[in-house]
């Protein structure tokens, strides 16, 4: 089941090549901001793999050394710093990051370091978690545990899940029939796993998914109650629901191959900040669109299809329903993006909830106050920046 690693680092593949911009499209205003507390800020790689791949194109720890060196440079005097997680290509990434300031490579597995890590961050460090691991087995829950449980000022999480990886290596321990999912070229359930941290079972699984959940939601797919498709559904949401302990804001965006095909992906990110979710959200949307757009314009980018992982068509939501719903009483404009960010993941920009939110009203199905009501010229304040106004909406 565990195939060897080599070939996945001859070139960079097309999810590859849209996740690691979507981390460089947060990385910039994340940086911009986070650095005006002036506090320490710590990114972690924790899976960092070559920091280039094969054809010379960017890995994730070259971009995120590119988006250090430019912040320090912009700011001088910042104190950010990057640490990048690797023990198979650990030389190759030192080569890799050669001469970037503030970047060190750490020689390991992941689950060695990540505690030494946690001891030695000062309090009030402003810390980002990449997780982008090859497979499943390494991801202990409790290590994300361990994090959110320091003094930290912000904590955020960037994890890139292979749900349905998880529920076929369930199934393999649980003596179940393992399903079928139509694979990415190249690619297998586990990708690119090593068996060097030892042999998975039961338990482990159950550390990963910080619960025995995961084995009523194959129990009940392997006696026909629900298919594969729900099966997945049902363990991203309850692993949500896990991260939510420790995060104040949750949310994820399956990542399709096809739009019949399960979901291979599962990209989440955990914040304590309302400000962090929305930004993620929109720069994650926008990302997308830019990308695919990129691609239709001739230029390549895509080599295999991948479906936008719009939320109303595969989970069969309605957000103008969703919208009138959490309005049934006043509340403020910021804490409904809040909510609909957290359900709906980047299926929509900002702009794009806004918009829904203006027509409502246009609509007179909603009404919108805001506090002051009138700009400084006189006139009646019809903005939705609810950043210079305070805004509520109400059904009407």
């Amino acid at each position: 089941m565990m195939g060897a690693t080599a070939p996945f680092f001859d070139t960079k593949r097309t999810w590859s090549l849209l996740k690691d911009e979507i981390l460089v499209t947060y990385l910039r205003p994340y940086l911009m901001k986070i650095t005006t507390t002036r506090r320490p800020v710590v990114i972690v790689d924790c899976f960092a793999s070559k920091g280039r791949f094969d054809d010379g194109q960017p890995g994730s720890p070259v971009l995120i050394a590119e988006a250090v060196r430019r912040i320090l440079r912009e700011r001088p005097g910042a104190d950010v710093h990057a640490f990048f997680i690797e023990r198979k290509y650990h030389a190759e990434l030192v080569r890799n990051t050669a001469g970037y300031e503030n970047c060190r490579v750490l020689p390991g597995l992941y689950q060695e370091h990540v505690g030494a890590l946690a001891k030695g961050l000062a309090k009030g460090t402003n810390v980002l978690v990449f997780v982008d691991p090859y497979g499943i087995k390494s991801l202990d829950f409790g290590h994300f545990r361990d994090l959110s449980g320091l003094r930290l000022g912000s904590l955020e999480l960037i994890l890139n899940l292979n749900t349905f990886g998880f529920l076929r290596e369930g199934c393999r321990l649980l003596s179940i029939a393992e399903p079928q999912c139509e694979e990415e070229p190249g690619e297998d359930g586990l990708i690119h796993e090593e068996d060097q941290d030892g042999p998975n079972s039961i338990e482990r699984m159950d550390a990963i998914a910080n619960g025995s959940y995961w084995q009523g939601i194959l129990k009940d797919f392997h006696e026909g109650r629900i298919d594969m498709h729900e099966a997945e559904r049902r363990f991203s949401a309850r692993y949500s629901d896990e991260l939510r302990s420790l995060f104040r804001f949750v949310t994820g965006i399956p990542v399709k191959f096809r739009r019949a095909h399960l979901p291979k992906y599962r990209l989440t990110f955990g914040t304590q900040s309302a400000d962090g979710l929305i930004l993620m959200a929109d720069k994650m949307c926008r990302t997308w669109r830019d990308f695919a757009s990129r691609d239709r314009g001739g230029q390549g980018a895509l080599f295999e299809e991948i479906d936008y992982p719009d939320m109303v068509e595969f989970e069969g939501y309605s957000v103008d329903e969703d919208i009138l719903s959490l309005c049934g009483r006043s509340i403020d404009l910021k804490e409904l993006l809040v909510r609909l960010f957290s359900k709906y993941g980047m299926t929509f920009s900002e702009g794009d909830i806004l918009a829904h939110i203006r027509q409502l009203g246009a609509q007179s199905r909603l009404s919108l106050h805001r506090d002051p009501s009138r700009t400084s010229t006189g006139r009646l304040a019809t903005s939705m920046d609810y950043r210079k106004y305070r805004i509520t909406v109400e059904r009407i």
